[in-house]
């Protein structure tokens, strides 16, 4: 009886003991998880102190860049958006704008075009379409025609030379006639003249250009700056070229291929290819000012982006650019590591923008690779900066005629203090 008695004395306490032990272990872990949402809170009070202290510091930043260049501008005084793109999602500044202004609102991103036109190329490339080392009068995979039209319209000099990697990285001699005036020797009308002025004189600021129509002067007076791969001459005909081989070997329009291809399924809802010619980026439209010189400051509002096709036409806005530039850098959703790879190998060019790829530019280096855009009257820097693996995309509403190299390191300066701060 007493043994009975014991055992359960010993059973109860055990109980107890366990009873005990097991409060204690509820307490204990009640402790660590206080304390765990304490350390979480403090990390986060800590992270938004860094980010709002870091942002005032950008601002700070901005303000000491801009406010000097801003008043070269009278009372039309432009602004920047900055908007980053990364795997942890986007951000945004803005200074000089109203408050209404965010990072929606449209700008011309002139010839950061170039990217999605290589992209297209690439893309086509990577499925076996076409091959970027053929050559232009080479036959397309397939097909029984050639990359371009056997006829008097695509008979530019050197084509048979010419390969697609040629056009994309700049190298192909092939006459520039947005860039570069006509010979005073032709004898045409428009000797002397920039080819697009002429037409824009001839059929109307709002006429829709064929791109046909740019490349006609070339192959008719068999323009050219030199024999393929001797040199580098930046050429949006070069990219003219381009965009009928994409229409040839896809069976789609430049623009419609890049619709389907890229805005669609990155959901790049505010970026349109502008073929139209009428002129207006779609509202909500940034308002833009071009400075002739140090008296005049005239609207930047209208451009026949239809002039531009495949090199510039591009209307969008800092927050699809940026998240453009991280898909198509920053993974392998749109190009393989490979095709990557040869699109940022870039060469010296002895030109404004020192080391250029396929459809992409490495300068200045610190700041990553990717492309800038000019074009009455944005100014825009679009960037992947693979160590923080992030996009990085800044405007000002304004072009400063008189001292745009000025104007591209204040932006650049912006960008690498944005990329210094982690923003």
């Amino acid at each position: 009886m007493k043994t009975a008695k014991s055992s359960v004395r010993k059973t109860n306490t055990l109980i107890k003991n366990f009873a005990i032990l097991n409060m204690a272990k509820k307490s204990l872990l009640l402790y660590l998880l206080t304390a765990l949402v304490i350390v979480q809170f403090n990390i986060s009070c800590i992270h938004k102190s860094r980010v709002q202290n870091n942002k005032e510091k950008f601002i700070k930043y901005v303000e000491t860049q801009m406010e000097p260049y801003r008043e070269l501008y009278g009372e039309n005084k432009p602004g920047i958006q900055f908007a980053t793109y990364g795997k942890e999602g986007s951000a945004y500044y803005q200074y000089g704008f109203g408050p209404t202004v965010n990072e929606n609102w449209h700008i011309r991103g002139a010839s950061t075009t170039k990217t999605s036109t290589a992209a297209a190329i690439l893309l086509l490339h990577q499925r076996g379409l076409l091959n970027i080392d053929d050559k232009l009068t080479d036959k397309m995979p397939g097909k029984a025609e050639g990359y371009l039209p056997n006829n008097a319209l695509f008979d530019i000099p050197y084509k048979s030379a010419i390969t697609i990697r040629l056009l994309l990285n700049h190298r192909a001699g092939v006459f520039d006639v947005t860039n570069s005036n006509m010979p005073d020797s032709l004898n045409a009308p428009y000797a002397g003249q920039r080819y697009t002025d002429y037409l824009s004189d001839l059929k109307g600021e709002t006429y829709a250009f064929d791109v046909r129509e740019l490349i006609e002067p070339v192959a008719k007076h068999q323009l050219n700056y030199f024999e393929p791969n001797a040199s580098m001459h930046y050429s949006n005909t070069g990219y003219h070229l381009l965009s009928v081989i994409v229409e040839r070997v896809s069976g789609l329009p430049l623009h419609e291929f890049k619709t389907k291809e890229f805005i669609v399924p990155f959901k790049l809802s505010e970026t349109t290819f502008d073929m139209s010619g009428k002129g207006y980026v779609p509202e909500p439209a940034i308002p833009c000012y071009l400075r002739i010189n140090d008296s005049e400051v005239i609207s930047g509002d209208f451009d026949n982006l239809s002039l531009a096709q495949a090199d510039g036409n591009i209307t969008t806005t800092v927050h699809d650019l940026a998240k453009w530039a991280y898909y198509l850098w920053g993974t392998n959703e749109i190009l393989n590591a490979d095709l990557l790879a040869q699109m940022t190998d870039g060469l010296e060019t002895g030109e404004f923008n020192h080391i250029y790829g396929l459809g992409c530019g490495m300068h200045p280096p610190d700041i990553g690779h990717g492309h800038d855009g000019v074009r009455k009257a944005f100014m825009t820097i679009m960037r992947y900066h693979p160590p923080t693996n992030k996009s990085y995309v800044v405007m000002t509403n304004s072009l400063n005629i008189e001292d745009m190299f000025g104007q591209a390191e204040i932006l650049s300066n912006i960008m690498r203090k944005g990329i210094e701060l982690d923003l």
